[in-house]
C-alpha cells in the first residue's frame, strides 16, 4: 500500500512539473524573474522572424506587419508515418493564424494568445515570443519562448524579393521594374510556397535553375498572407501599364 502511494505522489508531481514547464530552445526555464515584457511604442518593432524549438521540431515565424495587416505565418515539418507507424519522411506545413492582432506587448489569435517579452540567456537580454500555445508543443509545456532573430527578416525567405512578404511594394516603386521582371516578383511570392508552374511554361523554366525552388503540394493560393495578396494586386496593375 506504501509503495502505491508513493509512486502516486511520484506521478503526481511529474505530472504538474510536466504542466507547468516553460521552454526556451531546449532548456526549461528554471526561474521565470528572467522573463520581463518587452515594450515598445511602435507595434512594427516587434516585426520579424521567430523561432521556437530546435532539429527537426523547429518553428519558424513570420511576423509582418503593414499597417491594420498583421499576418502571422508558421512555417515547420510534420512527420509522415506510414500503416505500420514507421517514419517516412519530413512533410513541410505553413499555417497561417487567424485574426491577429496587438495591443500593448500582448499578442491574439484566434489559435493562440501570448506577449512579447525579453529573457535574460547567458547573461544577455534576448527579445522573444512567448507563446501560450506552442506551435509545436515538443516539451508539452505550458509556453514557450520564440528567439527573435534580427530586424534583418529578408534572409529567412528565398528568391530575389522577400521583401513582399513583409511590406507592400507602392506602385511608384513597382514602376521602376521592367516587366519580366515583375512577373518575376508576383511568382516568386507563389514559387516560395512550392507553386508548380505550367509544364514547359517560362515560369517553370526559370525556377527550375533558382537553387532554393522546390514544389510541394501547398495550396499556395490558400496560404497567401494579406501583404503577399496586397502586393501581387499592385504588380497586376503596373505588369498591365507596362504591357
Amino acid at each position: 500500500m506504501k509503495t502505491r502511494l508513493l509512486l502516486l505522489i511520484i506521478f503526481l508531481i511529474t505530472s504538474i512539473s510536466n504542466c507547468y514547464s516553460q521552454y526556451f530552445q531546449d532548456e526549461e526555464i528554471e526561474d521565470t524573474s528572467f522573463i520581463s515584457p518587452w515594450l515598445s511604442n511602435n507595434t512594427e518593432d516587434y516585426e520579424g522572424v521567430y523561432f521556437f524549438g530546435i532539429s527537426e521540431g523547429e518553428t519558424k515565424i513570420s511576423l509582418a506587419i503593414e499597417g491594420d495587416l498583421v499576418d502571422f505565418q508558421i512555417h515547420n515539418s510534420n512527420a509522415k508515418i506510414d500503416s505500420n507507424g514507421e517514419f517516412v519522411r519530413w512533410e513541410r506545413n505553413v499555417e497561417n493564424y487567424t485574426h491577429v492582432r496587438i495591443k500593448g506587448n500582448k499578442f491574439y489569435s484566434n489559435q493562440t494568445n501570448g506577449e512579447f517579452v525579453t529573457y535574460i540567456y547567458g547573461g544577455k537580454k534576448v527579445k522573444c515570443l512567448k507563446l501560450d500555445t506552442p506551435p509545436i508543443d515538443t516539451y508539452d509545456g505550458s509556453f514557450e519562448l520564440g528567439m527573435f532573430t534580427s530586424k534583418d527578416k529578408t534572409p529567412y525567405f528565398s528568391g530575389n524579393h522577400p521583401i513582399t512578404k513583409f511590406d507592400v511594394i507602392t506602385l511608384s516603386k513597382l514602376r521602376t521594374f521592367s516587366h519580366t521582371e515583375l512577373k518575376i516578383m508576383r511568382n516568386e511570392i507563389f514559387a516560395r510556397y512550392g507553386y508548380k508552374f505550367k509544364k514547359g511554361g517560362q515560369m517553370e523554366k526559370y525556377f527550375k535553375t533558382q537553387k532554393w525552388y522546390m514544389t510541394s503540394n501547398l495550396d499556395a493560393l490558400q496560404l497567401l498572407t494579406q501583404i503577399e495578396k496586397a502586393n501581387i494586386k499592385n504588380i497586376k496593375i503596373i505588369e498591365t501599364e507596362k504591357k
